[in-house]
């Protein structure tokens, strides 16, 4: 095999399609950089065996040369590549001066040949020489500010035209690739009992500074819009919102938030995502935003009050962080399954590491739908573009304290997690630290800083609380754990498990990240220079996330890398969900967590030199590996998975069974459709998962190595040799290829018929647009003539009660009755009066019969007969 010269390779990094780059010098001693494309994506897709975890790259063969315009002439300290491997940074520092910073993009998409006689390569005639252009970023700042480091560089995992860094003046800068010139947006971070004066940190006491930072995990809410950083006393905190300009969300994310949120955060969603009113698309960018009177607040430190942030001391330093994918993507059956991940029915969380430079690793659960934005009163500055647009901000952040979330995850309020608002005192923590791991550095006696309180390590795994108390770089016996494979302890009792804190973890995730590992600090006081010494002597360790697999993490460092995975995360979401559905809403208590699996290690390398670099390449859909390089010029790629978890393949029975536990999966509950995909898959590619023939291979002879083709022995060694390849793998290959090829055709036909259906069901949703239009057109005319009608009604009522009428019948008898008892009346009028006129003329005569009756004899009264006559 030729030599490569990957020994000459200073930094790797991949990309989410398989491809590693390595920044090489050239050949000819120009001291000058080169940039070398290798395509390992079958490497990568290749499934482990049980005993190749770690397997060379050595041969792997260099597709591209490319040489940048104008050519990489400083030290280069790492890299980082975008999503799709079609821009580089590069992170160094000029050969003049260490203490000035460079930081460079190299522009691999609009690479040209190079022309003929141009190659300065003569280790890979076979490779394509190419010639792409080099741009300096930030060149002003950088190039001006001397002492200043660039701690860490990270794309966006949502924007390919986005990158963000942090250095050591506490400024966490987001760039634009259309704008090297500076920066889009700033974020100066200031910590309490610090102060920046004129770009000089200077602090009244020993303070923590930022060290890493990792984008939030991808999630249906305000996670997706956040960046966690992490401060060298271990202490994590929380920046949101965050939106790149030119950023593209889902409209249905968007309008969920918008509906539910108030104040502040209703007035940042309207700012920054003014065309979600319009309902136009199934997504929308984000405009160049900013709020006069507001600015977004750093939350934390979100792990207070927990054994993951230390005492300010130089003898350990948390110098990396990293963010897993959510609960709802386990085992990459999230995908394909017809549920809906991100339902508030069950509660959805993502792994949150921090790691610290002696090998302590802590793992926190970190709730999604808790990530909440806080804003503080504050006046931006900000920058205007020729035509009016906002083309650059930048905002002063202040702390904002949270709340520890005591016995658990304790839920926010409703209201509170989805509008989000000002800075309160009771803004709860979303992260629970649940685990503490320590990993062997294989440092020499002597190697790091020493304490005469350090504790040595006996073994990697599990660690207690009081073992986290005295920690150094010292580690331990290195030979305890070389060569060392899974760990995973079950006792309860020596996990770590404390409640509140988010911790966050230096990641090199999909999306292209790195650390640069030494953490150097700008200060001029005596002290701190010190100190800044003594941090540039800690040991590296640099965590990276598997973006297919929520939970794993691998671990590097300068001897080596372990594989770390957490199981309990979909445990953990389970437990709660299955509480709320109880209707308690409690998460599990101290005794209950206690029951959660613990997390497994493996040591995947050992090695003989130092580490230079490590990246990850892959992808959630394809799979991912992490790839190692040496300071001897050995690359290898790391596949901590092994074969056969899915069928028999290398484990089978038992060993399988045993390490399913190892991994986390015998205990993943699936839902129904993720089990029936499963089920499915496991169904139809079983011949293919058992694996070729577990046949005996042929004896060796003894004199194998004296042994030549002509040889009788040696020929039948070879023919027994081809026998038993031709019964284990070539059947099984050839099998396996007429399996996948006749699946694809079956793949083709039902995308032809999915293809037919997805066309007959828009039509019938157009269809059903046009009724619902047509129906919305005659319900519109109905109500109009309800209206009508209904005036109508009110007008007939009034006109009947207003205007006469004919009389009834009883109301006719009336009348008549009425005529006759008035002629009666009448009637008894005239006869009254006639009666009325006797009386009176009778009384009237009365007087004058008395008189004439008074004068007449008395025998006139009398008559004939002799009887007394009384006159009437």
């Amino acid at each position: 095999m030729p030599d490569l010269g990957w020994n000459n390779v200073a930094v790797i990094t991949g990309d989410e399609t398989g491809r590693l780059f390595g920044v090489a010098r050239s050949g000819n001693g120009d001291g000058h950089y080169l940039i070398w494309v290798a395509d390992v994506s079958a490497e990568t897709l290749q499934a482990p065996g049980a005993q190749d975890a770690n397997t060379s790259l050595n041969g792997v063969p260099i597709t591209q040369v490319v040489t940048a315009a104008p050519v990489i002439d400083f030290d280069v300290t790492a890299a980082a590549a975008s999503a799709d491997g079609h821009q580089l940074l590069l992170v160094g520092s000029t050969r003049q001066d260490i203490n000035v910073p460079v930081l460079a993009l190299v522009d691999l998409y609009g690479s040209q040949p190079a022309s003929a006689g141009s190659s300065n390569n003569s280790s890979h005639p076979a490779a394509k020489q190419r010639l792409a252009s080099l741009l300096h970023v930030h060149q002003g700042l950088y190039a001006e500010r001397p002492g200043l480091r660039i701690l860490q560089v990270a794309w966006h995992p949502s924007s390919s035209r986005h990158f963000a860094t942090l250095t050591s003046d506490n400024r966490w800068r987001l760039y634009n690739t259309n704008n090297l010139a500076e920066a889009e947006q700033t974020y100066a971070l200031h910590l309490p009992g610090t102060q920046t004066s004129l770009g000089i940190h200077r602090s009244s006491g020993p303070t923590p500074r930022f060290t890493a930072f990792a984008f939030g995990p991808l999630a249906a809410g305000w996670a997706s819009l956040s960046v966690m950083l992490l401060t060298s006393d271990g202490g994590v905190y929380l920046l949101c919102p965050v939106a790149p300009f030119g950023l593209r969300m889902s409209a249905s994310v968007l309008q969920r938030l918008f509906n539910s949120a108030e104040g502040t955060a209703h007035a940042w969603l309207l700012a920054a995502f003014l065309s979600i009113l319009a309902h136009e698309s199934e997504a929308v960018s984000a405009r160049p935003h900013m709020l006069e009177t507001a600015a977004p607040a750093l939350q934390g430190p979100l792990n207070q009050d927990t054994d993951s942030v230390k005492p300010h001391t130089t003898n350990s330093l948390a110098c990396t962080l990293a963010v897993s994918n959510t609960s709802g993507n386990i085992n990459g059956l999230g995908s394909l399954s017809l549920g809906n991940q991100g339902s508030m029915e069950q509660a959805v969380f993502s792994v949150l590491v921090t790691g610290f430079s002696n090998g302590t690793v802590y793992a926190h659960a970190l709730e999604v739908g808790q990530v909440i934005p806080v804003w503080l009163d504050a006046t931006p500055q900000c920058a205007y573009d020729q035509t009016g647009e906002i083309a650059a901000v930048r905002y002063e952040v202040e702390v904002v304290p949270t709340a520890s979330a005591d016995a658990g995850l304790t839920p926010v309020p409703e209201n509170a997690q989805q509008s989000g608002g000002a800075a309160s005192a009771d803004n709860l923590s979303p992260l629970l630290l649940l685990d503490a791991l320590k990993i062997n550095l294989h440092l020499p006696p002597g190697a790091g800083i020493e304490s005469p309180d350090d504790d040595l390590f006996p073994e990697a795994g599990p660690i207690s609380p009081a073992d986290s108390d005295e920690e150094s770089d010292a580690g331990y016996d290195p030979s305890a754990a070389r060569g060392r494979g899974l760990v995973s302890s079950s006792s309860g009792q020596q996990r770590q498990r404390c409640s509140g804190g988010l911790g966050n973890s230096r990641i090199n995730r999909s999306a292209g990240g790195f650390g640069v590992g030494v953490i150097g600090l700008l200060d001029e006081d005596a002290d701190d220079d010190l100190e800044d010494r003594q941090l540039q002597q800690l040991h590296r360790v640099t965590l990276h996330a598997a973006p297919e697999l929520p939970g794993r993490f691998w671990a590097c460092h300068d001897q080596g890398c372990w594989g770390v995975n957490v199981r309990w995360l979909q445990q953990l979401s389970s437990k709660l969900s299955a509480a709320a559905a109880d209707g308690d809403g409690d998460v599990p208590q101290q005794s209950e967590r206690g029951a959660l699996l613990t997390p497994s290690l493996q040591e995947l390398l050992v090695s003989g030199s130092q580490v230079k670099s490590s990246c990850v390449v892959g992808n959630a859909l394809l799979g991912s590996s992490c790839v190692v390089l040496e300071g001897s010029g050995e690359l290898s790629i790391l596949r901590p998975t092994p074969a056969g978890v899915l069928g028999e393949g290398v484990l089978a029975g038992a060993d399988a069974a045993a390490e399913d536990d190892v991994l986390g999966l015998l205990d993943v509950q699936l839902t129904s459709d993720e089990l029936d995909t499963k089920s499915r898959m496991e169904d139809f590619y079983a011949d293919i998962c058992r694996g070729p023939r577990r046949l005996p291979p042929p004896p060796k002879p003894q004199n194998l190595s004296e042994l030549t083709a002509a040889d009788p022995a040696g020929l039948k060694y070879l023919n027994d040799m081809t026998s038993w390849l031709v019964a284990t793998h070539v059947q099984f290959a050839t099998g396996a290829h007429a399996d996948l090829v006749e699946r694809l055709k079956q793949l083709h036909s039902e995308v032809t018929e999915q293809s037919s259906a997805v066309s007959a069901l828009q039509d019938l949703a157009a269809s059903a647009v046009s009724h619902q239009s047509q129906l919305a057109a005659r319900l519109e005319r109905l109500t109009e003539i309800g209206s009508n009608l209904s005036e109508r009604a009110q007008l007939l009522a009034g006109l009947h009660w207003n205007l006469p009428r004919p009389p009834s019948k009883e109301e006719q008898q009336l009348d008549k009755q009425l005529e006759v008892w008035e002629q009666r009346l009448q009637e008894l009028k005239v006869a009254w009066r006639a009666l009325r006129g006797r009386l009176d003329t009778y009384t009237a005569a009365a007087p004058q019969q008395q008189q004439q009756q008074s004068s007449m004899p008395d025998t006139a009264a009398t008559g004939r007969f002799g009887h007394q006559v009384i006159g009437f």
